[in-house]
């Protein structure tokens, strides 16, 4: 009941499981009214409902393992790491940082005028765009590096064992893999590209103000004219707090 409920009836997984229901039932109907009428169950009577039992099942079964990728901290769209996972991992690598066990970097990255695509192809293509872009930047990370989905078109890689320059060279082997790589989407090739901005995980200071800077180095990479990497340091204004 309540606002939730609302979300949860309108939840894709459970309208494809609402739709598989109801052909179930009206399968089984036709079935049954042969049956009482005592006519024969064709073999077109039968099928149809054995068919519509493997929908039914196939949509609990897809829904499940949405849910477990939820469960797990996996974005069932992208299959990106989610912003629940994301700050604990940040937590985690702020007291290595503190402890000057290891160097981190965080990168926040938005696609370059991505309500376009959504606008001109529909939300379909946009998100086949999403599922790509992911695929295509974990190419290029090292093993150790990972990306969430922050919200929306917005992702953050984070790098271990990175000091700015390392990390700067792997946010722009990011970028070109983006930009030199046209996307197949809906019959089309499309040319989908991000504007990132890079800091380091600062041992001083919370892992939201990095975020912060991070968010503040991006847009600055938006406003020199999109697919770009900016650093924080070269980024105009005070830290975020």
């Amino acid at each position: 009941s309540g606002e939730g409920g609302r979300e949860l009836r309108h939840h894709p997984g459970f309208v494809r499981i609402g739709a598989a229901h109801q052909h179930m039932h009206d399968a089984a109907r036709v079935l049954l009214q042969a049956y009482l009428a005592r006519q024969p169950i064709t073999v077109p009577i039968y099928d149809a409902l054995c068919e519509a039992l493997a929908a039914m099942r196939q949509a609990i079964s897809a829904l499940q393992h949405e849910l477990e990728d939820a469960q797990y901290g996996i974005d069932p769209l992208t299959g990106a790491l989610t912003r629940s996972q994301l700050l604990q991992r940040l937590d985690e690598l702020h007291a290595l940082v503190r402890r000057d066990v290891e160097s981190c970097c965080l990168a926040m990255l938005d696609l370059d005028r991505f309500k376009t695509v959504n606008d001109t192809y529909g939300h379909a293509a946009g998100d086949c765009v999403l599922r790509t872009v992911v695929h295509r930047i974990r190419e290029v990370l090292r093993g150790y590096d990972a990306i969430y989905r922050y919200g929306g078109e917005e992702f953050v890689i984070v790098l271990r064992h990175a000091d700015t320059a390392s990390a700067l060279a792997v946010i722009e082997r990011a970028r070109r893999r983006l930009a030199d790589s046209p996307l197949e989407v809906c019959t089309r090739s499309l040319t989908v590209t991000a504007s990132f901005g890079l800091t380091a995980l600062d041992a001083e200071l919370p892992v939201e103000a990095a975020l912060g800077r991070a968010d503040q180095a991006m847009y600055a990479a938006k406003r020199s004219g999109r697919n770009a990497v900016c650093v924080w340091e070269a980024a105009a204004g005070p830290p975020p707090g």
